[in-house]
């Protein structure tokens, strides 16, 4: 299993809801096993200022590999990136579900 997790920080005039459902868009792509986002929620401290996660799972690396190489993937990317100031990613590799 592999879970990609990226963090998100909002440009100020930027409009959370257009970021999700932007990011939504991205369960299309057939190796997704599993998409979540949403705004932070945490009430523990310190939070990194980021406001807006998202959570994808793939069943392996490879599939990983073509999700960020899948053009619905890339189209997003610049969509994203006039949203947000600053992000943060992060993958965990694990071994079975």
């Amino acid at each position: 299993m592999v879970e990609h997790i990226v963090l998100y920080r909002l440009r100020a005039a930027a409009d959370a809801q257009a970021l999700g459902d932007t990011l939504r868009r991205l369960i299309a792509i057939a190796d997704v096993r599993e998409l979540r986002c949403g705004a932070n929620s945490s009430i523990v401290e310190p939070s990194g200022d980021f406001d807006y996660g998202l959570y994808v799972r793939f069943g392996d690396e490879a599939a990983r590999a073509r999700y960020l190489a899948d053009p619905r993937h890339q189209a997003v990317v610049p969509i994203v990136e006039s949203l947000t100031s600053a992000l943060l990613v992060f993958g965990i590799t694990s071994e079975g579900g």
